[in-house]
């Protein structure tokens, strides 16, 4: 550190936290967690005003100027610190023409994610500005996953574009320091650790065949190739799934988890399965929890037992994600070390992204004469295969794999048949799961 910056704080990691600084410095030549947020506004931009805006947001949220030790001491540690001047990087294309500077952004994005970031040395963000035209810039925003979770992502948007109307229209600029995270690191040291770990091990209890699809024979010694596609859901359909949900007094998450863990049935042949799921870490009893910067998810065992018709398992599984909900703080190494299996429970997560970016650029959108449109952000987990859905008028279900160990062709055939999965249960949710049929 320089002698102008000085230590604000220094607390614990949440275990979310310390799993991603694991995998961080476990596969330093991957992208493992490292986050991108693009997107592009239309009309006029004041450069410098919006590079202002990003250096007093930095100052507002104590997360963004965090650096984490972990070299030479017992535990590792993550310190706040006082100053720090963000990366804002600016770049004129507007001689190029569109397909120009599509390339060329493309390769910038590309140039952005091998410049990885020193957990212990840098500060964890940087912005870059790109200049299309003179009403058209391109935004993006690089972060370690570490520091912010996608609900944070929305809080953050919101309070940077908040900040750079202020420094435009001269007005008075919020310079109160947003609820601090360290607040959650101490609701979870506050918990009691010996009941969840009592819980996690009954729950896992007899679980000793994981639930895996079909990986190519050809995988092993290869770098990590992270592909994607992406399922929408008939507006229709998603309609009906969402009255399902009512209908059963169950959680949208639920249902599709439902129809997820059908699917693993049908390709595994296995009644008993088990799969990687989120949770947000927003139930925690803390003031103002919702509108925290920070990283707050963690990742933990979901079982499902496959059995009977689709509504009563449905209202099973509901009843077991309320009781899982109270111990979805404790750290998922310490679950796995009490479970059969250990490490290899399982091999793949599902995500719930239920957070408020789009609403948050359209919001201002409809306040300001800057509008945002190509909204994309890129993320990668160390799982070879991440299932992230997203709740729109349309359910999308976008599906992240690693393509030496998955076959491009299966992958999208399981996209597919999980959407016949659902359309099967809303035509009838009270028949037997060995009757619903994905072909």
């Amino acid at each position: 550190m320089t002698n102008q910056t000085s230590i604000q704080k220094i607390y614990d990691l949440s275990p979310m936290q310390e799993g991603m600084l694991y995998h961080s410095l476990l596969n330093e030549n991957y992208e493992s967690y490292f986050v991108q947020v693009s997107f592009s506004v239309i009309g006029d931009l004041d450069v410098d005003n919006f590079k202002n805006a990003v250096q007093r947001l930095v100052e507002k949220h104590d997360i963004l100027r965090t650096k984490f030790f972990y070299q030479n001491v017992s535990k590792p540690k993550q310190v706040v610190v006082d100053l720090y001047e963000v990366e804002t990087y600016f770049k004129d294309l507007s001689s190029l023409n569109k397909e120009e500077q599509k390339t060329n952004i493309y390769k910038y994005l590309k140039k952005d994610r091998r410049r990885k970031f020193n957990l212990n040395k840098d500060i964890l963000t940087r912005f870059h500005i790109i200049k299309l035209s003179d009403r058209r810039h391109k935004i993006i925003w690089s972060f370690h996953h570490i520091l912010l979770d996608g609900w944070s992502i929305g809080i953050v948007l919101k309070d940077l574009l908040t900040i750079y109307s202020s420094i435009n229209n001269n007005t008075k600029i919020d310079c109160n320091d947003g609820p601090a995270y360290q607040k959650f690191i101490e609701w979870i040291h506050n918990q009691n650790h010996s009941e969840a770990q009592s819980y996690w091990e009954d729950y896992l209890k007899g679980y000793d065949n994981k639930a895996s699809l079909v990986v190519k024979d050809d995988n092993k010694e290869k770098e990590s190739v992270h592909e994607s596609i992406l399922i929408k859901i008939d507006s229709e359909v998603t309609k009906e799934i969402i009255n399902l949900g009512k209908k059963f007094n169950v959680s949208l998450n639920t249902i599709i988890q439902a129809a997820w863990s059908i699917l693993l049935n049908k390709y595994t042949n296995q009644n008993d399965i088990v799969f990687g799921a989120v949770h947000s870490g927003r139930t925690a009893n803390i003031i103002e929890i919702e509108s925290m910067v920070g990283l707050f998810i963690n990742t933990v065992p979901t079982r499902v037992s496959i059995s009977g018709n689709f509504g009563d398992m449905v209202n099973l599984m509901q009843q077991k994600a309320h009781k899982s909900e109270k111990y979805s703080y404790y750290p998922l190494y310490k679950i796995q070390e009490r479970s059969i299996l250990k490490s290899n429970l399982f091999d793949h997560i599902l995500v719930f992204e239920n957070y408020p970016i789009s609403q948050e650029l359209n919001t201002y959108s409809n306040c300001n004469e800057i509008k945002f449109d190509e909204l994309n952000s890129f993320e990668q987990t160390n799982y070879p295969l991440t299932v992230a859905i997203f709740p729109h008028e349309s359910i999308d279900i976008k599906f992240t794999y690693d393509s030496n160990i998955y076959d491009n062709k299966y992958i999208t055939n399981i996209g597919e048949n999980l959407n016949r999965i659902l359309e099967e249960i809303i035509k009838n949710p009270e028949r037997s799961i060995s009757e619903i049929n994905m072909l």
